[in-house]
């Protein structure tokens, strides 16, 4: 069904694409448009034998917004391990606060704290800066 999406839009307009770019990056049209803009991509023929001009075009505008959304994905992923696990060894330990803290933690602190959950006898000792 995508590929039908994607056939009948031909490729996403660039104009539109340099429209939700100069949207306020709080903007809700942009958070919509996102996910759309990521199956597109993701629905270009892979093998540029198979792309048309429109759809390079398209892939070249969208490469940033793919990234962003990847790299958002994996990190979110990466989060929802580590409460797993936690959880899963240190069970009512994990309190609210903690929690909160490692949605608001960096990437490189989340795979930090990923990298104590063996070898650490207290959640404290996982999460210690």
């Amino acid at each position: 069904m995508l590929d039908d999406t994607y056939a009948a839009l031909g490729a996403l307009p660039v104009q539109a694409l340099a429209e939700l770019e100069a949207l306020p990056s709080d903007a809700p049209e942009r958070s919509l448009a996102l996910p759309i803009q990521v199956r597109l991509h993701l629905a270009v023929p892979t093998e540029p034998s198979q792309q048309t001009p429109d759809d390079e075009e398209f892939l070249m505008e969208t490469q940033d917004v793919y990234e962003i959304w990847r790299n958002k994905a994996m990190q979110e992923g990466a989060r929802h391990v580590l409460l797993r696990l936690l959880r899963r060894r240190f069970g009512d330990q994990l309190d609210d606060a903690s929690e909160r803290r490692i949605e608001a933690a960096s990437s490189e602190q989340i795979d930090t704290w990923a990298e104590r959950v063996l070898s650490a006898a207290t959640l404290a000792e996982v999460l210690d800066d």
